[in-house]
């Protein structure tokens, strides 16, 4: 907040500043008269070190007396603020001298002179201190976001490495599905998370990949509000479409943002995926009406997949992590996703660990540039099946 402080020695002064100010008609801007005072300097508050502060002083004010070398402890507290020397003709040498030993003062004010006279040269400082208000009030808005932000990778970075510990393999069976994953973090900025909902007849999984901190804090907000939802596991479509609207929103203000839901019946192992991003997904059988087994989602484009699997149908999902730490080099001579079609009938676990052998390899760094997520689906062989 700009103030005006008036340090006057005569009622004159006092006089023609009052007609300054009538004249300005400062909206918003607090004025103070202070008379000389030899404890002036313990009742300003410090904030005015930053020079937020005007200070209409008269020529002949004790503290101008003897300000060559700023020995005194006022005029060095306060050297940024604004000085503004009102005084007259007579004293114009003098006033000359003050401007050339103390450069804080911004302006000489001729009170012999219509105040309206001065009134361009005020304006135009008074608004250039309300600049350097702003650009103050923004610095500090700046450290207090890189604190936040800072703060904010720390405590995902936590959760990069408890998820790491909790999920590096994951192995588990929700009938008729079998489910196996692995996550490995990266150095790049952002990340990618991933969990499974078990309802009473469907399981959702979740995958998301993002380029910056703030929408992967989001992403972790998002999935604990949901997994804290009553009544979950008896209406996983509630938490598919609650996760879709929001991961919708992001996209608005991260267009970087990767998503993949998945839907599947635990009765009838029926699936249905919908996605936007560079998500691959590779299977044993044919997974749409062009009988292609691998699909490499469009990043462009919300992607739609239905699919009713039988005893024995796998899927294998790999996330943007794992197309950008690959960055379309070829594995044995081949493509990533040839290469998972040529692994596809191994066992499954062994097909995730090959998967992030070659990862490693092709990285070549003790850790991998961006995060990577694999998850293989495959419906039991002795399933009992909804028809």
């Amino acid at each position: 907040m700009t103030k005006i402080l008036c340090l006057l020695t005569s009622e004159l002064d006092k006089v023609f500043f009052s007609k300054i100010e009538r004249c300005l008609n400062l909206d918003g801007i607090n004025t103070e008269s202070y008379f000389s005072n030899t404890t002036i300097a313990d009742q300003i508050d410090e904030s005015y070190n930053h020079g937020n502060v005007f200070f209409f002083i008269s020529i002949d004010h004790p503290l101008l007396l003897n300000i060559s070398g700023n020995s005194n402890i006022f005029i060095q507290k306060f050297f940024k603020a604004n000085w503004i020397v009102i005084m007259d003709s007579s004293e114009l040498i003098k006033a000359s001298n003050l401007s050339i030993d103390f450069r804080a003062i911004k302006y000489l004010l001729n009170k012999e002179m219509p105040p309206q006279l001065h009134l361009p040269v005020l304006r135009s400082l008074i608004a250039s201190q309300k600049n350097m208000e702003t650009k103050f009030t923004l610095s500090d808005m700046a450290k207090k976001l890189n604190k936040f932000l800072s703060n904010n990778l720390h405590q995902i970075e936590k959760i990069k490495k408890i998820h790491k510990r909790l999920v590096k393999f994951r192995s588990e069976i929700i009938r008729p599905f079998e489910l196996n994953s692995r996550y490995a973090p990266g150095s790049a900025s952002g990340g990618e998370f991933y969990d499974i909902f078990k309802g009473e007849h469907e399981i959702l999984l979740v995958m998301t990949s993002s380029n910056n901190y703030q929408t992967s804090s989001s992403v972790i907000s998002i999935i604990q509000m949901i997994k804290s939802a009553p009544n979950l596991s008896s209406n996983i479509e509630q938490g598919h479409r609650s996760l879709l609207d929001s991961f919708k929103k992001l996209v608005e203000s991260d267009v970087d943002f990767n998503y993949l839901l998945m839907r599947g019946s635990l009765a009838s192992a029926k699936i249905s995926v919908i996605s936007k991003g560079n998500f691959i997904l590779v299977s044993n059988k044919p997974l749409n009406e062009k009988n292609k087994k691998s699909l490499l989602l469009d990043f462009f484009h919300v992607d739609n997949l239905t699919s009713v699997l039988d005893r024995g149908d796998r899927i294998v999902f790999l996330s943007p992590g794992i197309k950008r730490n690959i960055n379309e080099r070829l594995i044995g001579g081949l493509s990533l996703d040839k290469f998972i079609e040529s692994k596809i009938d191994i066992d499954l676990k062994d097909l995730v660990n090959e998967v992030f052998f070659q990862i490693k390899n092709i990285s070549k760094n003790r850790f991998l540039e961006y995060d990577a997520t694999l998850i293989t689906l495959e419906i039991e062989k002795n399933a009992i099946l909804k028809i």
